[in-house]
């Protein structure tokens, strides 16, 4: 009789009991660096100023970043929401960016942070977009980063 109480209570104790479990973190993306050589939007045209023989620009881009952070799609649809969040940096610099981590920009935190509240997927896309602003034009440059 003692053995079976004993077990029982063994059984009892040593069981696991049911626990919520909370999934939480953040996906950071730090940026370093951005050079335009030539000065050109994503059609290839001068966003200042006029083409050299050499393709060069005489005028500067002014340059931002848009960072979407959305679920893996095989052709990416930058008119969709982005589902797990989306950061517009302010203008950073022109058409050589350096963001090391003792630049200090205001109103720019580097690394960009998306906190989540939930579990990861595995595979997801970051998509990014460089804008160069001029004028009122804000072509956008498509950087594609799976993982």
């Amino acid at each position: 009789m003692w053995t079976t109480m004993l077990v029982w209570t063994a059984a009892v104790v040593l069981l696991p009991t049911p626990r919520a479990v909370n999934a939480s973190g953040v996906f950071e993306l730090r940026l370093k660096s951005f050079v335009n050589e030539f000065g050109k939007d994503n059609l290839g045209k001068c966003c200042s100023g006029s083409a050299s023989k050499t393709g060069e620009c005489s005028g500067v881009c002014k340059t931002r970043f848009r960072v979407c952070l959305k679920q893996y799609q095989v052709k990416i649809d930058t008119t969709s929401p982005c589902t797990y969040g989306d950061v517009v940096t302010p203008i950073l610099g022109e058409n050589r960016i350096n963001l090391s981590t003792n630049v200090a920009l205001p109103s720019f935190t580097n690394p960009i942070r998306f906190p989540f509240e939930f579990t990861w997927p595995v595979t997801d896309v970051l998509h990014a977009n460089v804008q160069h602003l001029w004028a009122h034009v804000n072509p956008l440059v498509s950087v594609l980063v799976r993982f």
